[in-house]
């Protein structure tokens, strides 16, 4: 249910603003692949460029297989994860976990769907920092 993601997603977020865990959070676990989940909408392997999906991480690309496939509903939940995100792109480990396992790709395409501008701002943010 919302409450439930929405408390593990925080729980995770707030383990983002200790910067000196970054490194072992990105290298000890999928963070990165399990934020990035959910803003997978109903885009479907076909629609992403192979360039794109070159290095994508098995997780993300098994889930892009499933019929279906819904982006995070909420809109709390949504704006969590992104400010999750931005909070890893506050150091090198962080940063280059996010492109190594393709942020970038990912969120390319679900910011052309998201419909919050606030969400949108924090996703340029994040964008300009991993590129």
């Amino acid at each position: 249910d919302e409450k439930t993601r929405k408390a593990a997603v925080e729980i995770v977020r707030n383990c983002c603003f200790s910067k000196r865990h970054h490194g072992s959070m990105v290298k000890n676990t999928q963070v990165v692949e399990r934020f990035l989940l959910p803003l997978l909408g109903p885009e479907k392997l076909e629609d992403i460029d192979e360039e794109d999906l070159e290095g994508l991480p098995d997780l993300l690309k098994r889930r892009l297989e499933e019929d279906d496939l819904a982006r995070e509903p909420s809109a709390d939940i949504r704006h969590d994860i992104v400010d999750a995100l931005m909070l890893l792109t506050g150091t090198r480990s962080g940063r280059d976990a996010l492109r190594n396992r393709k942020a970038y790709e990912v969120i390319k395409v679900y910011h052309c769907d998201e419909d919050v501008e606030e969400i949108s701002e924090l996703v340029f943010k994040v964008v300009d920092r991993i590129l």
